[in-house]
């Protein structure tokens, strides 16, 4: 059984990291960056323009091409994972305290 929006978003992923946005790049976004040029495209997709903010090109570059935003969206959206993954792993309580912090506000929304 093949996934193909998972092939799709790991071939991409392993694109960004050979055109040099590897762990060590992704290491110097600590502010969410990644997760929010993810957002910008994601919303983009819906047709929805919430956060009016492309600071990395990403809408005008893939936003007419749904399943490439889509997929360039998931590529980002592991690359952020990977990040507070290995964060935590080095033992940070910030990026622990920060997703416990987003779980509280999320369901205070709900």
């Amino acid at each position: 059984m093949g996934l193909p929006s998972i092939q799709l978003i790991a071939k991409e992923r392993v694109e960004q990291i050979s055109d040099g946005h590897d762990a060590a790049h992704d290491d110097q976004h600590e502010n969410g960056e990644l997760a929010y040029a993810a957002v910008e495209l994601l919303f983009h997709t819906i047709g929805e323009n919430k956060l009016d903010v492309d600071n990395w090109n990403l809408v005008d570059k893939f936003g007419d091409d749904r399943v490439r935003s889509l997929t360039v969206a998931g590529a980002l959206i592991s690359a952020e994972l990977d990040r507070v993954l290995r964060k935590q792993a080095k033992g940070s309580k910030k990026e622990s305290k920060g997703m416990k912090k987003s779980k509280k506000k999320s369901r205070k929304t709900t």
